[in-house]
């Protein structure tokens, strides 16, 4: 059993891809343990993603991506299942929406954004490693010590 964090982005709540989302993840046989809605900070958002501005993201799409997720609440999940990582990150499809749709169009990024919004709908860890560390952001937990207290009943927090 492999878990791993998934975080829905505002744009996906305000155009109701919510369901859709959730349908893909249970398709693929992982289970949602516990989600809480979150008003997200420039301060969470800018560790969040620090790496990314070290590696490959343009300062534009940075940019783009800090609006995004402070213009509304977002959803943070613990998703869990056999290779879980994986699974979702192969689920999720590649950040750039365009490739998305021209290479992997049963993705999310590809089939929840039929207009081509250049926004991701999501986003999901891309290692054990991380997805212990954006649990523990997100959840503001230890994902150790608490495993059993957040994985038990399954609950939507707002």
């Amino acid at each position: 059993m492999e878990y791993t964090f998934v975080m829905i982005r505002p744009g996906a709540i305000r155009r109701k891809k919510l369901d859709f989302i959730l349908y893909r993840i249970a398709e693929i046989g992982l289970n949602v343990e516990y989600c809480e809605y979150k008003m997200l900070t420039p301060e969470f958002i800018y560790e969040h993603y620090a790496h990314l501005l070290d590696e490959s993201i343009p300062r534009d799409v940075f940019d783009r991506t800090m609006a995004e997720n402070l213009s509304g609440q977002v959803i943070g999940m613990i998703v869990s299942g056999e290779n879980a990582v994986l699974k979702m990150r192969e689920l999720i499809g590649p950040s750039n929406v365009k490739k998305a749709i021209e290479e992997y169009p049963d993705s999310i990024r590809a089939l929840g954004d039929p207009n081509n919004n250049p926004d991701n709908l999501i986003h999901a860890s891309d290692s054990v490693e991380s997805a212990t560390k954006e649990i523990e952001r997100f959840f503001n937990i230890d994902i150790k010590d608490n495993k059993q207290k957040f994985l038990q009943p399954k609950s939507i927090k707002k």
